[in-house]
């Protein structure tokens, strides 16, 4: 579910879930960028939820579709064959 925000016209921060909350009293609408808070004490947004794995870094490697889909074919191979061994052969 996206967030949207926005500013009336006193300039009071609006935070919805849903266009129709703020489309009678706004203009401009933003989403919420995800993983973000909203501070009134400093008036921005900033990163909340930074796991390990996240990066906004570009990959560097340039992309290939064949790779792509040997490495989905492979995982897919492999869940098929968890999937026959524990299911008890039937």
């Amino acid at each position: 579910m996206n967030l949207l925000r926005s500013l009336d016209f006193s300039g009071s921060v609006w935070i919805s879930s849903e266009l129709k909350g703020l489309n009678d009293d706004c203009e401009h609408f933003k989403c919420f960028p995800p993983g973000h808070i909203y501070s009134s004490k400093s008036g921005g947004l900033r990163r909340w939820y930074n796991p390990l794995w996240f990066s906004e870094a570009i990959p560097s490697t340039p992309y290939d579709p064949l790779a792509l889909r040997r490495a989905f074919e492979k995982v897919t191979y492999m869940i098929g064959l968890a999937g026959s061994c524990c299911d008890g052969g039937s």
